[in-house]
């Protein structure tokens, strides 16, 4: 079974994100959804999951960090830091447009170099993105991105 964590700000309802991920095939803890929460700021919000259905990946079972794309999470000062422990850790990191996406707003350069997808409030996409690992990105407004070119380290 994997972990979720959702990086969220206070304006997303975290009801509206747990059915998001329901109505997706996501199976959650009936005993209250809530493994650890940080009270600082209550952006953080860590599930048990797992995938009902589908055949498990020996790969899927790496935890998956879902950041709500608002200005205020795309501004807020732990998104690199958050970023670089994903990958550090081996944690797939996917980013979700808001439900009410302006269709304006870029995506921040830090996660355009660690994010694993970027996907709309959609069920299928967030069931592709998690379960089939299937790399996905949009823009804000629904069109298709190319991930950006990133320096690699040779060995």
């Amino acid at each position: 079974m994997s972990k979720i964590k959702i990086f969220r700000h206070q304006s997303v309802d975290l009801n509206e994100v747990i059915d998001l991920l329901e109505k997706s095939g996501c199976v959650l803890p009936e005993d209250g959804h809530a493994l650890s929460q940080n009270d600082n700021d209550s952006l953080f919000l860590e599930l048990e999951a797992q995938f009902d259905g589908k055949e498990q990946h020996e790969t899927s079972e790496r935890d998956a960090i879902l950041i709500v794309l608002t200005a205020e999470i795309c501004s807020h000062g732990n998104i690199e830091e958050i970023s670089k422990q994903s990958i550090n850790s081996g944690d797939r990191l996917i980013a979700i447009w808001p439900r009410q996406s302006d269709g304006n707003m870029p995506l921040p350069s830090i996660l355009g170099k660690y994010v694993t997808s970027v996907v709309q409030w959609d069920t299928d996409e967030i069931k592709r993105a998690i379960c089939d690992q299937e790399i996905i990105h949009k823009n804000s407004d629904g069109t298709d991105f190319h991930a950006p070119q990133t320096d690699r380290n040779c060995c």
